[in-house]
């Protein structure tokens, strides 16, 4: 494979995800940082693969892979991913791209655009720690370094083009960006988390990214809270309390955070009045996520007192949605330009690489039989075998004639770049060297 020229139908990935199987059969294929080197000698010792990059998250298992040879490829990749699954239905659960088609996938997936969460950024950092694991292990070669700094580069475009990634589309982080708006910055503000559930955790932990000076944790279980409190105690000064403390510690939150089980609310309007009181009627900031909520509705009309509940944050959240899916479709267009860029310079700009390759091996195939007939007939003259070189020539013109024409000349939709590809695998051009044209 040249520098120049190279080709993007051996690109392929098999893989599985969060649109094609459930959680129970994802977990299966989780793999550690030695299951994942095992799975990359393996990778590397098969003779059907050049080289490869294994993306391993909560979300997915792909193996992206330079292969000459792909339907072997595939096979083996099957195999190798299939046996750590307790079932035998598996072929439902993976998917197969190849050629273009991978090379689309791989910029979706680093773009945002196949996540749970559409346009989610933690996927790009994801793929480059993969690919960068990938070259130390020696996996890397031209087309694969070309094809995934080409997706970083075009994903980059989508983010800066785009509002894919502008607008907030989970209730935890809009919630966050909502208390960013009424106090400017969060970096000297203390929260107050009540009820230590999933949502609630979300949302502190996107609040300690924004490098949050304090947190309080209340939660009827002390071991749940404690818990979570030793989890952010390296990054923030995170205390845990008994309920009881529950209207001492709001004197002095900024934020609160609710998310406790409860059939009454936890909060209500006196003890709010009562701690904005004593706070001079410093600005406070009341996220709550529970169902029923944990704050009196009439909290919300008191004076710099601002409350958002569920419902509140999910229409926010579906508003947002909406605006990245329309920014979704303007991202498809731009892949789907770069991509018909990238494939043409991959492989040349004009069709003269797979025409000498076609010509060269079938010439090859010609001789070969000419010069058996040769053997046979030692008998011929000069000007016999070349009038023999003249009429096999003047056959393999003819029967390579509408093939040719079809490369340079076919009026259908099929970019001449997948037409080069599918001629390559049809008579096997990338094998000459190795298993021939059989």
């Amino acid at each position: 494979m040249s520098e120049q020229a190279l080709d993007p139908y051996q690109l392929t990935v098999y893989g599985i995800s969060h649109k094609t199987a459930p959680v129970q059969v994802r977990e299966q294929l989780a793999f550690d940082e030695a299951r994942l080197r095992q799975l990359y000698e393996q990778i590397k010792g098969h003779e059907a693969i050049e080289a490869g990059l294994v993306l391993s998250t909560c979300n997915r298992v792909e193996i992206y892979t330079v292969a000459p040879q792909p339907m072997a490829a595939r096979d083996y990749l099957h195999q190798e991913l299939a046996r750590h699954l307790d079932t035998t239905e598996t072929a439902e659960h993976f998917y197969w791209y190849e050629g273009r088609a991978a090379l689309t996938h791989l910029v979706r997936v680093v773009s945002g655009l196949d996540s749970m969460v559409l346009g989610e950024p933690q996927i790009a950092g994801q793929v480059k720690s993969a690919y960068a694991q990938a070259v130390e292990l020696g996996m890397d070669n031209s087309l694969l370094n070309q094809v995934a700094h080409s997706a970083f580069r075009i994903a980059k475009r989508v983010r800066t083009d785009t509002d894919i990634q502008r607008q907030p589309v989970s209730v935890p982080y809009t919630a966050v960006l909502l208390a960013e708006q009424i106090f400017g910055q969060l970096k000297s503000k203390q929260v107050l988390l009540l009820g230590a559930g999933e949502m609630g955790q979300l949302a502190t932990q996107y609040l300690v990214e924004r490098h949050i000076e304090r947190i309080h944790i209340v939660n009827r279980s002390p071991e749940k809270a404690n818990a979570l409190a030793e989890k952010y105690s390296q990054t923030v000064s995170c205390q845990a309390h008994s309920l009881d403390q529950l209207n001492h510690l709001l004197l002095e939150a900024d934020i609160v955070v609710t998310s406790a089980a409860a059939r009454n609310a936890l909060i209500d309007v006196a003890s709010v009045k009562a701690a904005m009181k004593a706070r001079k009627n410093r600005a406070m900031f009341f996220i709550d996520l529970a169902v029923p909520r944990n704050v009196e509705s009439a909290v919300n009309d008191l004076m710099n007192v601002y409350v958002f509940d569920i419902d509140d944050l999910q229409q926010v959240v579906d508003d947002n949605l909406d605006e990245r899916q329309r920014a979704a479709r303007a991202a498809e267009k731009i892949i789907q330009e770069e991509v018909a860029a990238l494939s043409q310079y991959l492989q040349g700009r004009d069709l003269a690489p797979v025409i000498r390759d076609l010509l060269a091996q079938f010439d090859e195939l010609r001789r070969d039989e000419v010069e058996k007939l040769y053997k046979k007939l030692p008998e011929l003259s000069l000007d016999s075998k070349e009038l023999i070189e003249q009429h096999t020539e003047s056959l393999l013109k003819k029967i390579l004639h509408p093939t040719l024409h079809w490369l340079k000349e076919s009026p259908d939709d099929m970019p001449p770049e997948e037409r080069a590809g599918l001629i390559r695998r049809l008579f096997r051009l990338n094998n000459r060297n190795g298993s021939g044209s059989s």
